[in-house]
Order: C-alpha cells, then structure tokens, then sequence
C-alpha cells in the first residue's frame, strides 16, 4: 500500500504530464503572457503614485484640496499623507525587516501546523489553465517520454516543499536600488526589497528576474516623471505663492493705511475725551478748593466774631459789675420782670396759634356741612369733600385728640368717595324717591311666587290705588297706616321738612320685595347721614376743645 503522500505525489505528477502534453500539442493554445497580479500591481502602483501627488498638492496648495477633496478617497489620502510626513521620522526608524521576518514566521508556523493536521508533507502548484484529460496517440510516445524528462525538471523548478530538508533556493532574486528624494518612493523600494528578500527565502524560477526588472524599469520611470511633476508644480506653487504674497502685501498695506487712520481718529476721540475729563474735574475741584475756602473763611470770621463777642460780654460785664452799685442797682428786679414777660409773651403766641388753627378747623368743618347739606348739584363735589377731610386730618394733628382722630378715621374712604361723587343731594335724594315710589307701589302688589301675568297686573293696578298725603299714624294693624301707600306718604313728608334720618326710618321698615328695591336708596341716605352725624361730631368736639 502506497502512503498517502506517494499517491499525492503520482497523481501531481501525472496531471502535470498532461498539461505538458497539451502545451506540446499543436492544436492547444498559447497562454496569455499578461499577469493578472502584475496588471493589479501596477494598477495600484500607479494608483498610490496619482493619489501620493494629488495629496501633496493640496497640502501645498489650498484652493487645490476642494477639487481633490471630490475624488473618492481623496480626503483620506491627504490626511494619510501628513499623518506620515508628521510622523516620518518614526517610519524611517521603524525596523521592518524585522516585522515582515515575524510576519514570515508566524505565516510558515501556521502553514506547518494545517499541513501537518490534514498529513500534506507537499505542495504542489497546479497550473492556471486547471487539468483535464487529453487522449495521447501512438505517435506521441516518443514525445511523452522527452516531456517526462522536462517534467522532472520543471518540478525541481517549479514545486516549492516546504519541508525543512527541501527547502534549498535554486535562484536569489537581485534587490532594486534607485535613488530618489521621495520618500514615500523609497519606501516602495524598500518594502519591495523585502518582499524580494522574502521571496529569495524559498525556490523561484528564472522568470522572475525578468519581472523584477521590469518593475526595476517601471520605477525609474515613474520617479522621473514624478520628479519633472514635482519640479514643476514647484514651480508654480512658487509663481502662484508669490503672486499670493504681493496681492497679500497690497492688502495689509492698504489695511494699514485704514487701520493707521482708524487709530488715528480713535486716539483724536481719546484726546478729546481726555481733555473734556480733565477739563470737568478741574472745574469740579476749583469748586470744591471754592467751597472748602470759603467755608474756612467763614469759620474765621466765625472764630474772630465770637472772640469779640467774648471779649465785648467780659468788657460789659466788668462795667456792669462796676455800675452794679450806682446806676444798675435795680438790674436785678429788671430782668425778673422781662423774665415773666417774656413767659407771657409766649403763652400769649401759643394761644394765638391755637385760636388760630381752631379757627382754620372750623372753616374746614363749616365748608364740609356747606358741602353736605348743599343743594347744588357738582360733578366735583366728591374731590371737594376728600380734599376738605385730608386738611382736617392735617389740621388736627397738632392737638393729639383721640376722638377727633377716631371720628376721622370713621369717615369713609378716599376712593370710596371719589368713585360715587360724593353724597347725593337733598334734591337728588327727592329725586330719586319720586322714580322709586310708583315701582314701590307695583311691587306690593305682587304675589308670591308672581309669573309675568302677576307683574303685569300688579303694574295696572298699581295706577288705580288713592294716594295719601300728610303723615297718616301707624298702628298696630298692619293694614293701617303700615301699608306702601302710607310708608310713601310719610317719607314724602320727612324729605320736603328735611328730616332725612326719619325718612331713613320709614323705608327701613318695608319688607320683602319692596326692602330689595328700595337698598339703592338707602345705601345713598345712610352715607350722607353718617357723614353728617360724623361732621356734626367733629364740631362739637372742636368747639368744646377751643
């Protein structure tokens, strides 16, 4: 029994026979000499050369990035760019061969594991045109064999075993060298140097070198046209930063000449608002110097007044002491007698002011009974009666009379007073009595619990009832001399002799919807008579004060 690494090896060995039958065929096709890896790496060679330009370009030149920054991948590239020019010291120090040799270990290391699980000790690379079955006629013998003699060439050529044992190269690959100033250039070569480093690690074929040198020639070409890019976009970065430094240069000039002239003014203002500071503090300190001077001047005067006062009263009293004995003996009982009329001199004043202010009182008490009992009618009549009780309240201060102040403390509100207008009439009163009474006169007839066609009756008979005149007396049957008509009659008679609080009474004594109707009426009644009562008050106090 053949192990399983002899039967891997036959038929590896035998798919490779055919497929170098079918490239000695004549009826098979030639391959493609184009690589598809290598179309991809210079693709993304030239890619990363394009895009390496691109970013430098803008990173020189700003209104360039807006146009760059549309290309995809464009912003990435740029900050991927001046991330490594930032930090391109640690990349240049950065140890790569020593990377890619751990990369290379931990790759093999792996690889070794996976064969040694599935028991590969091989491997073996199968064509890109795949195996297939290819007839072989009795002419081709001959050629078979010669093909099985290549065959067992090509394997020492073509197979990489990765057996430690197997592993000796049959061709080291050449490194590239080229010398450039652009670093990231350099840095292709140099990663490109080591992939070739680790490629000579393991079997290659001659063709290689051929690819390595064509990639050699690539390069060199490359850096040269990149160096003529760089050396002209240079040189328009020049005409174009120079062109930008003399508009800039223009610019802060006459933004020089603008702001020296802003300056200018501004430190004019500042001039003049210096002056006009200093200038008012001067005058305010003159005046203060004025001030304080003067009043020095007068404390002098002062001074010097009062030593001459001093110095006079010492001279007069010396005299006086000297003329005690003659002609001033009786100075003494003098002075007494001017000292008791002084004191009457003053309580003299004192009762003339006070006669004085209880006369102004009683003026004002006099005005505020004009007031009330007034029959002429004012639209100022309330502010006048506020006004004439703010002066008795100020008039009476002085004189610390409780009642006085509790009796104006009693009178009603000033917005009270100046929102109804005062007090009504006597007239007014009268007035309104005769609108009140035919309403009065409906309502007492009304029913309980009257509907509309109660209202409408009471209203018709109300027309019909005698009216009384006089004051009819009342008794205790309430059908005489109690009813409207005679509460009317009676309260008619009160107002024309003037007798408010004995109308006040008789109205005060209806009930039910008549009291309702006739509240209004007495509100205005009982006001007047309590500021009557009030003045009334007030008047007799200051008379028995006085």
């Amino acid at each position: 029994m053949l192990s399983r690494s002899a039967r891997s090896s036959l038929s590896t060995a035998r798919q490779l026979s055919q497929s170098q039958l079918r490239r000695a065929s004549p009826n098979s096709r030639e391959p493609l000499k184009a690589s598809v890896a290598g179309m991809i790496f210079k693709l993304a060679f030239y890619g990363s050369v394009a895009y390496g330009v691109g970013a430098t370009v803008a990173l020189n030149y700003e209104p360039f990035q807006e146009y760059f920054f549309q290309i995809p991948y464009g912003e990435e590239s740029m900050d991927g760019l001046e991330y490594a020019w930032k930090h391109r010291q640690q990349i240049y120090n950065f140890d790569y061969s020593n990377f890619f040799e751990e990369k290379k270990s931990n790759l093999v290391d792996e690889y070794n594991s996976k064969t040694e699980t599935l028991g590969l000790d091989s491997y073996i690379s199968i064509p890109k045109e795949g195996v297939r079955a290819v007839p072989i006629k009795e002419e081709t013998n001959k050629e078979v064999k010669d093909a099985k003699k290549d065959i067992q060439q090509e394997k020492k050529e073509q197979f990489i075993v990765l057996n430690e044992a197997t592993k000796t190269p049959t061709h080291t690959l050449p490194t590239i060298s080229i010398k450039s100033d652009d670093p990231e250039l350099t840095s292709i070569v140099a990663s490109l140097n080591k992939v070739i480093v680790s490629i000579n690690n393991n079997s290659v074929s001659m063709k290689t070198e051929k690819i390595i040198d064509s990639i050699t020639s690539s390069l060199s070409n490359v850096d040269e046209k990149y160096q003529k890019l760089i050396t002209s976009k240079a040189a328009d970065l020049n005409e174009l930063k120079n062109a930008e430094l003399a508009k800039l240069e223009r610019v802060f000039a006459d933004k020089t000449v603008i702001l020296t002239k802003e300056m200018t003014e501004k430190l004019e203002e500042q001039k003049l608002f210096i002056q006009q500071k200093y200038a008012e503090r001067m005058g305010h300190e003159l005046d203060e110097t004025k001030k304080t001077l003067a009043l020095e001047a007068q404390n002098v005067i002062l001074n010097a007044k009062n030593d001459m006062i001093d110095s006079l009263t010492a001279h007069v009293s010396q005299i006086i002491s000297n003329e005690r004995d003659g002609k001033l003996k009786d100075l003494d009982a003098l002075s007494s007698r001017i000292s008791k009329v002084e004191s009457l001199e003053l309580e003299l004043s004192k009762t003339a002011a006070s006669f004085q202010t209880y006369k102004q009182i009683k003026k004002s008490v006099s005005k505020l009974q004009y007031l009330l009992s007034s029959n002429e009618s004012s639209a100022t009549r309330g502010t006048d009666i506020v006004s004439e009780i703010n002066n008795l309240k100020q008039l009476t201060a002085p004189l610390d009379n409780e009642l006085i102040n509790a009796t104006l403390a009693s009178f009603p509100s000033d917005k009270e007073l100046l929102t109804s207008g005062g007090v009504l009439t006597q007239s007014q009163l009268i007035s309104r009595w005769a609108l009140l009474a035919p309403e009065l006169r409906s309502v007492s007839l009304l029913p309980e619990n009257a509907g509309i066609l109660g209202y409408l009756s009471s209203a018709i008979f109300s027309k019909f009832l005698l009216k009384k005149n006089g004051i009819p007396h009342a008794t205790e049957d309430k059908l005489i001399g109690n009813d409207v008509e005679s509460v009317i009659a009676r309260v008619n008679t009160y107002l024309q002799k003037n007798q408010l609080d004995n109308a006040v009474e008789e109205v005060s004594s209806l009930k039910g919807a008549t009291d309702r109707l006739s509240q209004d009426w007495l509100q205005e009644s009982r006001k007047k008579l309590e500021l009557q009562f009030l003045v009334e008050l007030l008047d007799a106090e200051i008379q028995i004060t006085a």
